[in-house]
């Protein structure tokens, strides 16, 4: 364990995340299995650290030849889930690599730390995307930060300097 804890081998890495993705992208669905969808819009009757603000617990009724149907509630019809194309680690490590983007380090203020893109209505407060960039070819993230929306965001940028 402590030694893949400070593994610096990226390529190793990113090759065991990418087969990781892989076999998460194979698991089969199941009717009656719970399947989370993202909301259009927030639900505020659930607090801001609640998943179910932002996400809705439904079940897979259906599976259907390129997808499934999940029902939010037995009184409220179905919702039609593409299933997603099966792809091996290598296709699924070029298209995250093609995609990836970063936010540079002067780019990074309190503001960018204080709560997440979208307001209690469920409009967007602040755009990521504007302030991210696409790496360059060759060029690495530094560093990855996780960070909770719950904790004080001038803490967490001070920590950070």
């Amino acid at each position: 364990f402590m030694g893949r804890r400070f593994d610096t081998d990226l390529d190793r890495s990113q090759r065991e995340g990418a087969f990781v993705a892989e076999l998460l992208t194979r698991l089969p669905v199941k009717v009656g299995q719970s399947w989370w969808l993202h909301r259009e819009c927030e639900d505020t009757k659930y607090p801001a650290h609640d998943r179910r603000r932002l996400w809705h617990k439904c079940r897979v009724v259906s599976i259907l030849s390129d997808g499934f149907l999940v029902a939010p509630s037995p009184s409220n019809g179905t919702v039609w889930v593409p299933l997603g194309a099966t792809r091996d680690a290598d296709e699924l490590l070029d298209a995250a690599q093609c995609g990836l983007r970063c936010i540079e380090w002067n780019q990074i203020t309190p503001e960018l730390l204080q709560n997440s893109t979208s307001g209690p209505r469920g409009e967007e407060t602040f755009d990521l995307y504007t302030v991210s960039r696409v790496l360059a070819p060759g060029e690495v993230i530094d560093f990855f930060i996780s960070h909770s929306w719950l904790d004080d965001s001038a803490m967490k940028f001070l920590k950070l300097q």
